[in-house]
């Protein structure tokens, strides 16, 4: 679909859909946007629905670094964080072991390449005039955490590792900074490592 295409995903979708029956006065189901139909004809059938005199009066505009409102359950996820600062619980972690051969830089380029292509991996929350917005960042620059425990003993690496998984799970994400998103990649051997993933949502 167009959406999957451009990178774009549901949430996007509907502001865009939004955005356009907005601006052209023309209401767009977000089903044509999931629809196998080639960005060419989805095109034609706004311009054949709104006509060339709204075309042609839409201004050039960055959406990407519009402030765009938040909905119900991101404003009560921002005030939450507002009035109890550190507060985790809504921090999401998991983890991935692997066993052989692993270049830590090829997964770091890998998170990076994602997050390029989705703008929910890009999104920070700012408030401007007490009032809060999400930001869709144009960059993000990610930055794998890597721990080496590989001249650690086996009791060591337990502690070590239960402390790593405490630390990444109540980890304080800046939600005007982002990314919302942290990696930490734990090396026990040279075959063998643990993928600590966590994100706020």
């Amino acid at each position: 679909s167009i959406l999957y295409e451009f990178g774009i995903d549901s949430i996007i979708g509907v502001k865009l859909s939004n955005e356009i029956e907005a601006s052209l006065k023309v209401k767009i189901p977000l089903e044509m946007f999931l629809e196998d139909k080639a960005f060419e004809e989805i095109c034609i059938e706004i311009y054949e629905k709104s006509g060339k005199e709204n075309i042609y009066s839409l201004s050039k505009s960055d959406n990407k670094k519009d402030l765009l409102s938040l909905s119900f359950g991101q404003e009560r996820i921002w005030f939450m964080n507002e009035i109890s600062k550190g507060n985790h619980s809504y921090n999401m972690s998991g983890y991935i072991t692997f066993d052989g051969e692993l270049d830590s830089k090829t997964l770091e380029n890998a998170f990076n390449k994602v997050i390029k292509k989705q703008s929910s991996l890009r999104t920070i929350f700012i408030s401007k005039d007490g009032t809060p917005y999400q930001k869709i960042l144009d960059n993000v620059e990610f930055k794998l955490e890597i721990v080496n425990l590989s001249s650690s003993s086996f009791s060591d690496n337990t502690s070590k590792r239960d402390d790593i998984l405490q630390q990444e799970s109540t980890f304080q994400f800046n939600l005007e900074e982002g990314p919302l998103l942290r990696a930490c990649l734990i090396m026990y051997s040279d075959l063998k490592f643990e993928l600590i993933i966590t994100m706020h949502h």
